[in-house]
């Protein structure tokens, strides 16, 4: 059984608990927002190296406010390096000015950016070699500690980076500017 899936339930507890605010702008969100979804962290592995799951946020981190969106959805990370498209159970996202070491370009991607884009569909997470940038500049940001869900696909935006992940298969990512993760 998947590590994830079997601490889930002891992971919801604390979050349904944390999920109260007493400002204003809490009340009015928590009254427009459904309940946060966990969307599994990962531990940044050198080189974009194979992903170290791990069990809960930190004491640090605490779980994100998901909302729920429909059809699709762009966003970008609160420094503008980030930039994603979400749509049922499809995710994308682009980084700009990576600064972790690029895989070898597959056959093939020679005209293409390869490296810098990551992408989640039903068989999987993966690097992505591509001609295009999902980036929007008038796409919303999302904010830290924040998140949107979008079919299965539940994206959540923190300091460390942006991770996707599908529920319903449990794969994803985590892309930043220093690393990439694949799970």
């Amino acid at each position: 059984m998947d590590l994830r899936r079997a601490l889930l339930p002891l992971l919801l507890v604390p979050v349904l608990a944390a999920c109260g605010g007493d400002g204003p702008a809490e009340r009015e969100a928590a009254a427009t927002t459904p309940p946060p979804v966990i969307a599994p962290a990962t531990d940044p592995a050198p080189g974009g190296a194979a992903p170290r799951a791990t069990a809960a946020p930190s004491a640090s981190e605490p779980a994100p406010r998901v909302s729920t969106a429909a059809g699709t959805t762009s966003f970008r990370s609160p420094t503008g390096r980030i930039a994603c498209l979400v749509e049922g159970d499809y995710a994308r996202c682009d980084v700009a000015e990576a600064t972790y070491a690029l895989p070898p370009e597959p056959p093939g991607c020679a005209d293409a950016d390869f490296g810098r884009t990551v992408e989640l569909t039903t068989e999987g997470a993966g690097l992505s070699c591509v001609t295009d940038t999902v980036g929007d500049p008038d796409a919303a940001t999302l904010a830290y500690g924040t998140g949107v869900r979008v079919g299965s696909v539940t994206c959540v935006s923190r300091e460390t980076g942006v991770t996707c992940t599908d529920e319903g298969t449990g794969s994803g990512f985590r892309i930043a500017r220093g690393s990439y993760d694949l799970f």
